[in-house]
């Protein structure tokens, strides 16, 4: 059965309004801007978390206007009679396939389950819905990673040439079940997204240079270990790239998009950056690089995008800028540091 967390009874909100959206891994970071957008748009939302946790997860810090029109659903996206349930009752006209095994070092340890979480369950989800509901328009979220070797700026003509069982796993739901559904004349599409962070982030490098500088502010921590300072990425604000996503279902055509600023910042550019808004100088003085443990298997050097086709296309733009990103991240761990106990 389903076991929902609602602020909202589906027999108030059934036929009502033809805005509806399902998301899969709502509790992460894309699924809180998401599910954010989409209420001040006037959708009603139902999200789909693993555990209780995560559904509690959902609702930090937000607002109790756009919880009235957000539904959880406790349950796996591999569990294929619970979809299909929610995909009978709810009648969502979009749905977002944000769910993801995402940790590399994960990956590696467990590339089967990596491969069902990310591939298998989310194309079993695509052919159930078109069957339940021919006219829905899917998005699945991919990655940036199914690029990795291939020589920067990356664009939706770049090609494919993952390296972990991540990338691996996004590439085969792209080629399995993507592809050969939009062939069929179905609406889904996927979202090549590069690296994008927000207060919101518990994970990745940017995180913990974040976190682990304003431990070193406080006197809580002597030192940030770091890999490769030299790493480019391709970093833009998670607020902007589920504008994009929401942009892509709102077509005529379904279509593949790469989604990123086109901006190349270094590990190190970051660093200078979070250190100067923490108002720490001589960040080297703190900073330890190029130890074993802070090194993440099968890393990626350059991952730039090139994202003229979603800014001609669907006419986004990223209004967040590098250093705005920086800053509010800093902000965001200095304010909840002065709420944590010493």
């Amino acid at each position: 059965m389903v076991l929902s967390y609602i602020s909202m009874k589906k027999s108030k909100t059934k036929g009502k309004t033809s805005k509806r959206a399902f998301i899969t891994g709502i509790s992460g970071q894309d699924g809180y801007y998401l599910s954010k957008l989409l209420v001040s748009k006037g959708y009603v939302v139902c999200g789909l978390v693993r555990d209780k946790r995560a559904a509690e997860k959902v609702f930090n810090g937000c607002d109790p206007k756009i919880k009235s029109h957000i539904e959880i659903i406790v349950g796996d996206l591999s569990d294929r009679s619970l979809v299909r349930e929610i995909l009978n009752e709810f009648n969502p006209g979009e749905i977002y396939n944000l769910a993801a095994i995402s940790d590399l070092a994960t990956s590696f340890k467990n590339p089967e389950k990596t491969m069902e979480v990310n591939c298998e369950a989310p194309g079993k989800m695509i052919a159930d819905a078109f069957k339940i509901l021919p006219n829905v328009k899917m998005f699945m979220a991919s990655s940036a990673q199914i690029f990795d070797s291939s020589h920067p700026p990356q664009s939706e003509r770049t090609a494919f040439k993952p390296e972990n069982p991540y990338a691996v796993s996004k590439l085969k739901l792209h080629q399995k079940y993507v592809l050969p559904f939009r062939k069929k004349g179905l609406y889904v599409c996927s979202g090549f997204s590069f690296n994008h962070e927000s207060p919101r982030r518990k994970d990745l490098v940017v995180y913990k240079v974040t976190s682990s500088l304003v431990k070193i502010k406080v006197d809580k921590l002597d030192c940030l270990e770091l890999g490769n300072l030299e790493t480019i990425r391709d970093w833009g604000y998670a607020g902007d790239y589920v504008e994009a996503m929401w942009l892509m279902l709102q077509q005529d055509q379904p279509e593949d998009f790469v989604i990123g600023t086109g901006e190349a910042h270094s590990v190190q550019e970051f660093v200078e950056a979070a250190f100067k808004v923490a108002g720490i100088d001589n960040w080297q003085r703190y900073v330890e690089f190029k130890t074993k443990a802070a090194m993440r298997p099968a890393e990626v050097d350059h991952l730039i995008a090139d994202p003229s086709k979603a800014k001609n296309k669907l006419g986004w733009q990223p209004k967040t800028s590098f250093k705005e990103l920086v800053r509010l991240m800093v902000e965001a761990d200095l304010e909840r540091e002065k709420h944590t106990p010493a």
